[in-house]
């Protein structure tokens, strides 16, 4: 990439540093995570619909609709609307997250991606006034790649820092990660990254 071309912001962080490399990435998240998002968002908006469906079109075509409320039967009318004020207001809250998702996945589909430079001691992202910097020595090592028919790739590496969720009773470790996605020469970038990995990797080694 042509020095000329880096926001200026970038420039000054890198400073006297060497670039290993200078990319700037066509998406901000991978494909593959806006496919799922799509998915989970139709499935989301698709259960809600059935339960709208179930609920209120008997009142549309026939003038009430009957469902049981404590083990007692509940007739709801036009007359009558009081019944269906609890589930209106669960349904209602299920609606609104289907919709943020739905404008989630579009604002996802069409983001932009950042630059991202790599120095001897760090890797620097740069996306619309923002920058992250990450110390090689944050990298686990452990890096996903995955390459489309049109000869761009994403690569995914995970961070040794995270966050505790709990799942089935448990507590699990989930490692922050940093994507870049959207980029050619993805395995070179790659052999670049865990190189620099492997040199500032702060654990010891046993020597027998």
């Amino acid at each position: 990439m042509n020095f000329t071309q880096i926001p200026h912001s970038l420039k000054q962080v890198i400073g006297e540093e060497p670039a290993d490399f200078i990319i700037k990435a066509k998406w901000n998240h991978s494909r593959h995570k806006v496919k799922s998002l799509i998915i989970t968002t139709l499935f989301w908006n698709t259960l809600v619909g059935i339960f709208l469906y179930v609920v209120y079109a008997p009142l549309l075509m026939n003038g009430e609709v009957s469902f049981t409320s404590n083990d007692k039967p509940v007739t709801a009318s036009w007359n009558n609307l009081k019944p269906l004020l609890m589930p209106t207001l669960i349904l209602g809250v299920f609606f609104l997250i289907g919709i943020l998702l739905l404008i989630w996945t579009i604002v996802s589909h069409f983001q932009k991606g950042g630059y991202f430079a790599a120095t001897p001691t760090r890797l620097i992202k740069y996306r619309k006034g923002k920058l992250t910097i990450t110390d090689w020595e944050q990298f686990t090592g452990n890096t996903r790649i995955k390459i489309n028919n049109r000869g761009l790739g994403t690569l995914e590496f995970l961070l040794r820092t995270g966050k505790m969720n709990n799942q089935n009773d448990r507590k699990q470790f989930v490692p922050d990660k940093i994507e870049i996605a959207g980029i050619p020469n993805v395995l070179q970038i790659e052999n670049i990254c865990r190189k620099r990995i492997k040199e500032n990797d702060p654990t010891p080694i046993n020597i027998a």
